[in-house]
């Protein structure tokens, strides 16, 4: 099985998500929506209410 996330890591004013491109787009989408809701969580938790994240496809 491939692992649907390519790599991750933070930018000065971001975090940057790749994500495998050849899953289907449906996939993609779910996938895009359950990492936003975790990192929207975490933040949440310390207090952090606005983070951009980029996703991109590798």
């Amino acid at each position: 099985m491939v692992n649907p996330v390519i790599s991750y890591g933070i930018e000065l004013t971001r975090l940057d998500v790749n994500i495998y491109d050849g899953l289907p787009s449906k996939e993609k989408a779910a996938l895009v929506e359950e990492i936003y809701q975790i990192i929207d969580e975490e933040t949440k938790k310390q207090n952090v209410t606005d983070i951009p994240v980029l996703f991109g496809e590798s």
